[in-house]
């Protein structure tokens, strides 16, 4: 959160292959301190460091490869922006499909430990071959080595903190404030940060929701077939963006794409009155005190291992009564079917927002503004776990349901915001913040990206 925009602006001063290898080499190797350490504690804060890293590693190499290169690429070959888009998520989500089954194989097969040593293994095999094909797609793609003179802080416009605050401190908030100044001057801004805002939502494949659900009976096993749904829902989803924006536009696409993620997410919410549902934040604020949810935070930190269980913890699932250990699964099953489906107009909106930003904004600046709108995605996955903290219990995860449906829905309404001044300066021939590659793209191109 706190770095993404720092790195990106690092990576528009520095060759693309320096960029996207030091990166790699970050993302790959920071999954490995387990390995050296014995003490738990130790283990689980060093791991949770390296994890950090990692995940901007990981975050940063993606955004180099599907947002700066994968351009640069479709120019030299003439090929469809929209359709190379498409085919990268597609990849990516194709192995979505595979890796959920193939992990949630793995853990309720073999122990923790073992399965652990799998994935730190696979890491370490991964970094040589991942960098190997980096590597031949720089060499086959002379454009590459060469990017427009990068932007720097101090040339232009600066934004300044405090002049009481210590000069150390005026450069580094200066130098941030410039960079996120440079990211609010684009043209798309209203439609990148409505994406951002999505990122606010509990309604994901990640921890929160996957751990709810298997608080409510469903296997590992069962999650991993879940979530590999969803990854097909997003590889139909990047099909039809790419059908979309090649008969219509880019803009109309994303429109329908947050139009049907909007619309699949009320399956979430309905969820929360549905058999099985533990919805009762009345019973929760009533009964909860101070030191109640401070000794279930510390609570949280303590592996317990059942005796009556298996390490994975797994569980059996009458399908006849829709029952886990005599509990119901629906509520968690309908809510993980509508996270499924919503996949589909997410990655019809990413996508297009995406490639509208990718024909916007000056290469010089690329890596800096989706840097930048990386780290503001960060912050509201950040703002979305400490709502998770503040209010940990089952019995309120449907008030954060509708929370993130409500982010959702302003997400929406900042697209549409970005639609409305898009029309507007169409018909009236104003010209505002026109970046250089926007130069080149005729009247009649700007009238097919409109949404008509």
């Amino acid at each position: 959160m706190a770095f993404g925009s720092v790195i990106g602006s690092w990576m528009d001063h520095h060759t693309r292959k320096r960029g996207i290898m030091t990166v790699l080499i970050i993302n790959n190797t920071n999954s490995q301190s387990l390995l050296w350490h014995i003490l738990y504690v130790t283990c689980i804060v060093l791991s949770i460091i390296t994890c950090s890293f990692g995940c901007l590693a990981s975050e940063m190499e993606k955004m180099a490869f599907t947002k700066d290169w994968i351009v640069v690429i479709t120019k030299k070959d003439d090929s469809s922006l929209s359709a190379a888009n498409a085919w990268m998520k597609t990849i990516d989500l194709s192995s979505s499909v595979v890796s959920p089954l193939t992990a949630g194989y793995i853990i309720n097969s073999i122990s923790y430990r073992f399965a652990c040593m799998i994935f730190i293994i696979w890491n370490l095999i991964s970094v040589f071959m991942e960098a190997y094909i980096i590597i031949r797609v720089y060499n086959a793609v002379p454009e590459l080595a060469t990017r427009e003179p990068s932007f720097s802080p101090g040339e232009g416009t600066e934004a300044k903190c405090c002049k009481k605050c210590p000069n150390f401190i005026q450069r580094t908030i200066g130098k941030w404030l410039t960079l996120f100044y440079m990211y609010y001057q684009q043209n798309v801004f209203p439609a990148a940060f409505g994406l951002t805002l999505l990122y606010m939502t509990v309604l994901g494949f990640d921890g929160i929701a996957i751990g709810f659900a298997k608080s409510q009976g469903l296997s590992a096993l069962w999650l991993g077939i879940l979530r590999s749904i969803g990854a097909a829902f997003g590889i139909l989803g990047a099909y039809l963006y790419s059908l979309i924006e090649t008969h219509s536009s880019a803009r109309k696409s994303g429109f329908i794409g947050l139009t049907a993620q909007h619309l699949a997410l009320y399956i979430c919410a309905a969820s929360i009155w549905l058999p099985g549902s533990p919805f009762d934040p009345i019973t929760y604020f009533r009964e909860i005190t101070f030191a109640i949810w401070w000794r279930q935070l510390q609570d949280s930190f303590i592996f317990i291992r059942s005796k009556n269980q298996s390490e994975t913890g797994s569980n059996d699932i009458d399908w006849s009564t829709w029952t886990s250990n005599g509990h119901s699964i629906i509520s968690a099953f309908i809510l993980l079917i509508g996270i499924a489906v919503a996949r589909l107009g997410l990655y019809m909106a990413d996508l297009s927002i995406s490639q509208i930003m990718q024909e916007t904004v000056p290469e010089r600046e690329r890596n800096t503004v989706f840097g930048v709108q990386d780290s503001i995605a960060q912050f509201f996955s950040v703002l979305k776990d400490i709502l998770t903290i503040i209010v940990p219990d089952p019995k309120t995860f449907g008030t954060l349901i509708i929370i993130s449906i409500l982010f959702v829905f302003s997400g929406f309404l900042c697209f549409c915001y970005y639609l409305l001044t898009v029309r507007f300066d169409l018909k009236f021939g104003i010209n505002r913040k026109i970046t250089s590659l926007e130069n080149t793209i005729t009247k009649k191109d700007t009238l097919r990206f409109s949404l008509k």
